[in-house]
Parts: C-alpha cells; structure tokens; sequence
C-alpha cells in the first residue's frame, strides 16, 4: 500500500484586477481557462467595478483581495487628508524612496508618512467592501511596496491583525532567489530613484525585521518565478513549478492581462491545457487564501 502524499494547495493570484480593461480581460482568461482561483483588486483603478463583475460572471469560485496601492493611481481618501502621499497632481507618489525619507534636507521628505499611510490603506479597505459587498479574501500590495519599505510593511501587517485577514507573505525566510531581479524590475517600472535601487536583499532583511507587528496569518511560501523578469514566463516554466512544489500553502503570484507582451505571455502560462493537466496529475488543490490555516504564524515558522 503506498504512502499517501502530502498535502500541496496552490494560490494561483492575479494581481492588478481593475486596474484597466486589459487587465480584467486577462485575468478572466486565466480564471475562465486556466487556473488561477485568486485576484487582487485596485480599488481605484479605471475599470474596478467591471473587474469584480466580470470575474463573478466566470462563474468560478475566486477569491478576491484587496491590492494595496501606495503609489501612482489616485487615493481613496481625499487627497487632502493624505497630503504627504500625493503629488501636486492628486494622485499618489511613484516611487518609494519617499516613504523612507532618506534625504531629510528635502522638506517634502521631512514628514512622518506612517499614519496617512494607515489612512490610505483603511480607506482602500472600506472602498473594496463597497464595490465587493463583502470584506477581502486577502491583503497584498501593489509593486510590493511592502518589501522594500518598512513603514508600508508595518501598517499592512496592522490592518490585516485588526481585521483578521489573512495577508501576502513578503519575509525573506521563504522569497524566491529572483526577488532581487523582480525589485529591480519594479524600479524601472517606477522611474528609478527608489530604495530598490541601491539596497540589496540582505540588507533590506535586516531593515524589514523590525517591521511586523508579529506573527501574520500567510501562505507558507511565495512564488514568484512567473514575475521573473530574466526568464520568459512559459507552460512549460509553471509545469516545472507544479512538478516541484513543496507540501503546504504556496502563493504563486501573477499578471495576466491582454495588454503588453509580458502579462499575455504570464496568461498563457497559467492557461494553458498542459499546466492544468499537472495540476490534476501532481493532486496540487487550488485554493483561495482561505485555505491559509487560521492561526497567526511568524515567517521563521512557516518556513520550517
């Protein structure tokens, strides 16, 4: 009689639900073909309300979670009341050197951001239970601000503690090796300019390791081998994640969309026939992040 395997589930989740048509499209896709079961929404992004129908019109039983987002859309709260995150636009900062204020004889970096950036993110939370009618399947944010600033850290981590959700899991104990290559990515997206840009993983370890509140409820491991900018994302590259995965909860995060080249190539990776079939053969459950064990564990914990 053979020994009966242990249990592997799969998040399957597509960041930056809302934030235009091309997204959605994407995402639905990948929903409807494939296999993502799990999104994240941009609550102020252009087509929020239409994402949040279109993925309910699938038919498919999904989670969503709110995307917190810190930098270039507009906020939820009234610019006024978050001036420090906003630019002269209204709309809030690119970039994060500024949440860290490094270059304290710039006045515009002189400011404690902390508590308008626990306005914001509250004020996401209420706006996705308006659009939503319910509260978030999860917390994660967006160009993963949470990794490369402490403050933003610190404030998600409170806010998923306060309302019992379960949020992304950013510790270093169980990142993949391309974190370095994904963040450097980001700081293209974003302009260049931010911490990215000059601190390496090692050392935004240490700063981060101060950063929680404690233990958070969180996936056991994040994947982000399908958001490695030095490889193409591919079937074939996600077959290989499936054959490979470890027991426990994995996140594996993606950008599916119909717009640019790379997030068409992320959908086709996760909606192909073939990946599915692994999926089936391997006994992997997809899951949403409700299936993130109820008690709050530290990232050391979790990577044992």
């Amino acid at each position: 009689m053979s020994e009966r395997r242990p249990r592997r589930r799969l998040i399957v989740n597509a960041d930056d639900l809302g934030l235009a048509a091309e997204e959605n499209a994407g995402i639905v896709r990948a929903v409807r073909d494939g296999i993502v079961r799990s999104t994240s929404l941009l609550v102020t992004g252009e087509a929020a309300a239409e994402g949040v129908a279109m993925v309910r019109a699938t038919g498919v039983a999904v989670g969503i979670g709110l995307h917190l987002c810190l930098t270039e859309l507009h906020p939820a709260s009234t610019p006024a009341d978050v001036a420090s995150l906003v630019g002269p636009d209204g709309r809030l900062r690119a970039g994060v050197a500024w949440l860290e204020a490094p270059d304290r004889a710039r006045p515009e970096l002189a400011r404690d951001v902390a508590p308008d950036v626990a306005r914001e993110l509250e004020a996401q939370l209420e706006l996705f239970e308006a659009l939503v009618g319910a509260p978030p399947d999860h917390l994660d944010v967006h160009q993963l601000l949470d990794v490369v600033s402490p403050t933003v850290r610190r404030a998600v981590h409170e806010l998923a503690a306060r309302r019992s959700l379960p949020v992304r899991d950013t510790s270093f104990a169980t990142h993949a090796p391309s974190l370095g290559a994904f963040l450097a990515r980001i700081d293209r997206q974003l302009g260049g300019g931010s911490v990215a840009s000059r601190i390496d993983a090692r050392i935004l370890a240490a700063r981060l390791a101060g950063a929680s509140t404690g233990p958070v409820r969180s996936p056991d491991r994040l994947e982000l081998s399908l958001s490695d900018p030095a490889t193409p994302p591919t079937p074939e590259r996600a077959v290989e994640l499936i054959r490979r995965l470890p027991p426990g909860v994995t996140e594996l995060l993606c950008h599916p969309g119909e717009g640019s080249p790379r997030r068409r190539a992320e959908r086709r990776a996760v909606g192909d026939p073939a990946v599915a079939r692994a999926v089936r053969e391997e006994d992997v459950e997809l899951v949403t992040f409700g299936a993130v064990p109820p008690e709050p564990r530290s990232s050391e914990a979790r990577a044992r």
